[in-house]
């Protein structure tokens, strides 16, 4: 299956080496199996996730959870994927991760997350060694 990636953004710019560290990960996404599923992969990678199972309680958790990398699901009830993006962009700017996990992978589907701020989209179902490589990437932190 095709990962299609947007780079990310170092969160500082200078140019130290990369450290990797686990992450503090939010999964928003209204599907509660699928959420928990990715929690539990993401636990045995010992990285800490978080669940919300709709966009509005998704800004309220990273508000309080202060995420390193948000997996956002596009097509959730009340506000789309996109809007939590760009929400998410305007409260905690750059120095987040967001990933769009979405049946949502046409052309136009990316270039839309990539104008509502998601630095990666990638298509369901993600394949799990895919996502553990990308997150270790996003790990990488500045000592």
């Amino acid at each position: 299956m095709p990962i299609h990636q947007i780079q990310i953004k170092p969160r500082t710019s200078s140019s130290r080496e990369w450290i990797s560290r686990p992450l503090r990960i939010l999964i928003i996404e209204d599907n509660k199996d699928g959420a928990e599923s990715m929690a539990v992969l993401l636990r045995a990678a010992e990285h800490e996730p978080r669940i919300a199972l709709n966009g509005l309680d998704g800004l309220a958790i990273a508000d309080e959870f202060r995420p390193d990398v948000v997996l956002l699901d596009i097509g959730l009830p009340r506000i789309d994927g996109y809007e939590v993006s760009r929400r998410l962009r305007q409260r905690h700017g750059d120095g987040l991760i967001i990933i769009a996990v979405s049946g949502y992978c046409q052309a136009a589907d990316r270039e839309r997350s990539k104008a509502a701020g998601v630095d990666q989209h990638l298509a369901k179902p993600v394949n799990p060694e895919s996502l553990l490589t990308i997150l270790a990437t996003c790990g990488a932190n500045y000592d």
